[in-house]
């Protein structure tokens, strides 16, 4: 490695550099522990020709996981964690819109709009959330509802209109 240890052998080279930034090894930029922990929190300043080093972003959902920029953290969220499309669709804020597992966001299907608990739905991910009770509805009555007689299916058809009348 480019790096001399000092006699306590603590130099090393931040491994996140390593894999993102677009120098050749030699001109990789050598630490010791505590400047390594800065670097990752402070990033460098500009040194000679080379430019400056941002700080290396961390996910949030991920423990201790860093990445080069706020792009390259903008890409592992969107590869490995949850976006709500729906709130995505209603203009939500960027940091509100991902969740770490599944489970999270399911829970806040629940909580912010309209999730089909249907069993034939449970699979669905994704598909059996509805930003409307309305549109929920709709969804029960064409796809769980449909052809059935009797009670079941009269209840099934009936549609629960909440509005107000302001003045």
């Amino acid at each position: 490695t480019p790096c001399a240890q000092d006699a306590h052998g603590g130099v090393s080279l931040c491994t996140v550099c390593l894999k993102s930034r677009k120098v050749f090894m030699h001109e990789q930029r050598c630490y010791s522990k505590k400047e390594l922990d800065l670097h990752n929190r402070k990033g460098d300043a500009a040194i000679n020709d080379d430019a400056p080093i941002e700080p290396h972003q961390k996910c949030k959902f991920c423990k201790g996981q860093l990445f080069f920029d706020e792009l390259a953290l903008a890409l592992h969220v969107r590869e490995k964690h949850f976006r709500c499309h729906l709130c995505e669709r209603r203009g939500v804020d960027a940091d509100r819109l991902y969740y770490g597992t599944y489970p999270q966001m399911e829970a806040h299907f629940r909580e912010s709009h309209f999730l089909c608990e249907h069993p034939d739905c449970k699979d669905r991910q994704l598909e059996n959330v509805f930003m409307t009770e309305f549109d929920l509805q709709a969804h029960n009555v064409n796809v769980h509802f449909k052809g059935k007689r009797g009670k079941a299916g009269k209840a099934a058809r009936q549609i629960n209109l909440n509005f107000m009348v302001g003045g």
